[in-house]
């Protein structure tokens, strides 16, 4: 990504942003690209510094393996799939959602084995799979290559989105407070201009997987001695985090709670703000 395209998309977020809240407010572009903030947003004349950054997953798993090499290796599950489903359309009269151990899935030589033993599950379970979802507990009887990859999967029948996902899909950002601390540790030495009244953080995700995250709950960020410590240190009266399906928002003086709208396509279409 370019200089200019993150300054633009840093803007489209934070127009994305004052439109969930219904914060009236004008967002530009800081014309001084090497100093703070990112944003300016103009607001009954007062004058607003907003920092923004992209949440990016850890750079390994817990197999060893980075993110960019986990999603490369999920997407040619998901083409396999869709190559035997021009077969065998039967395939896709079903959505299946795969919980996967560690982020870790098959490599190719083994992808025809481990997508066969889901759908031979599938195929001896019809029967029940109806209306709902049906969970699938894989334990020691199951064969090795489903053992060694899923913990469990769910299987329905097709209601729209004809399609294999896992919980590759989304990251739960704040799993840890070390890991959002890390997340925010180069934005806690901002320093504003002296002609802002009050200073934002705005903590993004993406679309790809690397950068595709969620947020905890008000109680478990509360929690995080650390990163709020360092958040009560810090220069900023606002800090919000905007995760795939909920956004969560800090103000000094009243600390965390979700970001209410009623209108929550705005929030389903910030997800793709990234793209």
């Amino acid at each position: 990504m370019t200089r200019a395209s993150q300054k633009e998309e840093e803007l489209e977020t934070v127009d994305r942003y004052l439109e969930v809240t219904g914060i009236k407010g004008t967002a530009s572009i800081n014309p001084k690209t090497n100093e703070p903030p990112d944003i300016f947003v103009e607001q009954d004349g007062i004058c607003i510094g907003v920092e923004v950054t992209q949440y990016h997953a850890k750079d390994q798993n817990a197999s060893g393996f980075t993110r960019t090499e986990v999603e490369a290796s999920w997407k040619k599950i998901q083409e396999y799939v869709l190559n035997l489903a021009e077969k065998n359309s039967w395939i896709f009269d079903y959505d299946v959602s795969l919980d996967l151990k560690n982020e870790l899935v098959p490599n190719n030589k083994e992808t025809p084995a481990f997508v066969e033993a889901i759908i031979n599950q599938i195929l001896a379970n019809k029967a029940q799979i109806v209306d709902k979802d049906v969970v699938f507990q894989v334990d020691q009887s199951w064969p090795d290559i489903i053992r060694k990859y899923l913990q469990k999967f769910y299987v329905c029948k097709t209601r729209c989105k004809k399609s294999w996902d896992s919980n590759l899909c989304w990251r739960r950002l704040g799993t840890s407070d070390e890991e959002l601390l890390k997340v925010i540790r180069n934005k806690l030495s901002y320093v504003p201009p002296p002609n802002l009244q009050k200073n934002w953080l705005i903590i993004y995700g993406g679309a790809d997987l690397p950068t595709m995250f969620d947020v905890p709950w008000v109680g478990k960020i509360e929690s995080f001695n650390q990163f709020n410590l360092h958040l009560s240190k810090s220069r900023y009266d606002v800090v919000a985090l905007l995760g795939f399906r909920t956004w969560l928002k800090w103000e000094r003086g009243n600390g965390w709670g979700e970001i209410q709208t009623d209108n929550k396509e705005l929030l389903q279409n910030s997800r793709s703000a990234g793209s």
